[in-house]
């Protein structure tokens, strides 16, 4: 199915580029730019498909970079901190570590415009399916279950607008409004709920091969139970025991026997992963998360055909949050550093000449050296790797679904239920029973943590920090920031062209 999938995209991709041109879709009214409708596009099953995928190939940008930027690179996980000449990026990412971002930011603008072009093609295939006649056509999948993923992942975009902005506007239909006035979170959010419950009866099992890289009906349960956890601090309404509900409601997945395994190089029949962007080198993907962390150096020792940036590094606070028997920690590359072929690994710039020796601490954002900070490399390696892996990116995993059902508990008073869940995570990542939580052990911070050691690099952090109110906190490098700072504002870029929105 990955290659069904990596292949189809591809197809998409050079049918539309040959029948038509698409300019934009990243206006807030969600017009799309061409003449092709049901009239003249949607004649057979190819076309039909090609116009169900392509709000796919959206996704690799507005999840696995924007919304990964802003998770990760706000919170006290990660950094991308400047390193002598480099890094320094007009203080893009200083001031999204400092929590002084303007509504002008680059990377803020770029979730905002790439989220809403995502809908905007989910509302486009909706209104134009909804009038064709397939019956005489030969789809690989139902009508009916098209409708329902894409409905699903509209559903699941407007979840990170709510996550990141709050009060967003909510468009259903293309060109329904020329300047769509915000919505309150709780309204989105029930439209969320609605779309994702609607949908469920025409989505397939998890173990339906035509399910993945796309929604099954366990990972619609499995996204309802993060809005659920998250509920409450998005709209100050308690939803705690749809949450629990939601995940019982999760089949069909199991955890993997090992913590890397949802990440290695051949993930794709890995029982844990509920959602997934298939990438596949020269099918599908640009996938950057080996190419920010890994130093220049790494391109030659580890023979990739792209050079590293030497960017992302391991704030030393949440690298030192790993226990040494933690296998968990063996994503994080430190110390000296060898080569696949054992040879010794050099500096280039503050070490040149000298051999490479990657240190946990690291100085400062705007004064670090190239071989502070511990890397990341969660997502196994393949010699020969350049700016595109083989690794399918993971948007979410059924461990997640075990952290909200214990975390839900806990918040109400549980805890005796919580535990065996939490611990079935800590067993893994420890191999034995001997760091298992117990009921003293176990508080709110502890949660915090263990889900910052668990979802390390996948870009969730932000929402469990805002979720606990640890968001505006202290950490490395980074003083208090003021509660304003849990969401972001809705960029100029809009609110010039849009009278009834504001930030």
């Amino acid at each position: 199915m990955k290659k069904y999938y990596s292949k189809n995209i591809t197809t998409i991709l050079l049918l539309f580029a040959t029948l038509f041109t698409i300019n934009g879709c990243t206006d807030l009214d969600e017009k799309v730019y061409s003449e092709v409708t049901s009239d003249n596009f949607y004649n057979n099953s190819e076309e039909v498909v090609a116009a169900y995928l392509k709000p796919y190939p959206e996704v690799i940008w507005s999840i696995t970079f924007s919304q990964w930027i802003l998770n990760e690179l706000t919170s006290d996980t990660y950094a991308w901190t400047q390193k002598g000449k480099h890094g320094y990026d007009n203080g893009n990412w200083q001031r999204l570590h400092w929590h002084q971002w303007t509504a002008d930011e680059h990377e803020i603008s770029n979730e905002w415009f790439r989220l809403y072009k995502t809908i905007g093609f989910c509302n486009d295939f909706l209104a134009n399916i909804a009038k064709v006649d397939v019956s005489g056509y030969h789809l690989p999948i139902p009508k009916e279950q098209m409708i329902a993923d894409i409905r699903a992942l509209r559903a699941f975009h407007y979840m990170v607008l709510v996550d990141h902005f709050r009060d967003v506007p909510l468009v259903t239909k293309v060109g329904e409004s020329e300047a769509p006035s915000a919505k309150k979170a709780i309204e989105v959010l029930t439209f969320v709920e609605q779309e994702l419950t609607q949908a469920i009866d025409d989505l397939p099992e998890s173990d339906d091969p035509t399910a993945y890289g796309h929604f099954s009906k366990g990972t619609a349960w499995g996204l309802l139970s993060r809005a659920y956890l998250n509920w409450e601090i998005w709209t100050g309404t308690s939803r705690l025991e749809d949450c629990v509900k939601a995940c019982d409601n999760v089949k069909g997945y199991q955890l993997a026997d090992h913590w890397q395994d949802p990440f290695l190089i051949h993930n794709e029949n890995c029982s844990e992963n509920m959602l997934v962007i298939p990438f596949e080198v020269g099918q599908l993907g640009w996938s950057w998360l080996h190419i920010i962390s890994l130093h220049f150096s790494h391109q030659e020792g580890f023979e990739l055909t792209a050079g590293p940036w030497n960017g992302v590094v391991t704030q030393p606070d949440h690298f030192y949050s790993f226990d040494d028997a933690d296998h968990r920690k063996e994503q994080f590359i430190y110390g000296p550093q060898y080569g696949n072929q054992g040879q010794v690994l050099y500096g280039v710039e503050e070490a040149a000449g000298q051999p490479l020796v990657i240190t946990p601490e690291v100085n400062s954002m705007d004064k670090s050296r190239e071989d502070e900070g511990a890397r990341n490399l969660k997502y196994e390696l393949e010699k020969g790797e350049g700016m595109g892996f083989n690794n399918d990116f993971v948007m979410l995993r059924y461990t997640e679904v075990i952290l909200n059902k214990a975390e839900a508990l806990y918040r109400q008073g549980k805890i005796d239920q919580a535990l065996p869940l939490i611990n079935q995570i800590r067993e893994r990542a420890f191999g034995n029973n001997t760091h298992n939580y117990t009921v003293s052990t176990l508080t709110l911070d502890e949660f915090l943590a263990e889900r910052g050691r668990e979802f390390s690099f996948e870009g969730l952090r932000r929402t469990d920090l805002v979720r606990f109110g640890k968001f505006t906190g202290t950490w490395w490098d980074k003083e208090e920031s003021d509660a304003s700072r849990n969401i972001f504002p809705i960029p100029n870029k809009v609110t010039e062209n849009n009278p009834n929105l504001s930030n």
